[in-house]
């Protein structure tokens, strides 16, 4: 398996267990259903396969490390506030909706710095779902 993919997989897992993490702790009983999830998940794999991929086509394990937490930082702010949007609707359903306003507001802030003083960045979300260029 690939790097990218990997990371992927790591992403849905921190983001499923984002979400459960906070319906315990807050005792929200929205449900949250896994393919929904995986579906999202997926929506990334061009972003992750551009920003963790070398020119040459290897892996860039590199990026990934430097950028790791920085990204499973907005993991947990999608999933925090699109259970947010969720229960502010009074649903009991986490929906595919809940999940886009999230990203569209997290999206700023998908870019990630591999290098301060270079002001290298990785795009982990420049074209998922339909999201290119919004800002």
């Amino acid at each position: 398996m690939s790097l990218y993919a990997d990371a992927l997989k790591e992403c849905r897992v921190e983001l499923g267990a984002e979400f459960e993490s906070l319906k315990k702790d807050l005792e929200v009983k929205i449900a949250v259903d896994g393919a929904l999830l995986d579906e999202f998940v997926a929506g990334f794999e061009a972003d992750f396969k551009e920003a963790l991929t070398e020119k040459d086509g290897t892996d860039s394990p590199a990026a990934w490390q430097m950028t790791r937490a920085q990204l499973m930082l907005k993991v947990r702010a999608i999933a925090s506030l699109a259970l947010s949007y969720a229960a502010i609707a009074q649903r009991t359903a986490l929906e595919q909706g809940d999940l886009l306003r999230a990203l569209q507001r997290v999206k700023p802030d998908c870019e990630v710095t591999t290098d301060p003083a270079k002001r290298k960045r990785l795009n982990y979300c420049a074209g998922a779902w339909g999201l290119q260029g919004l800002r």
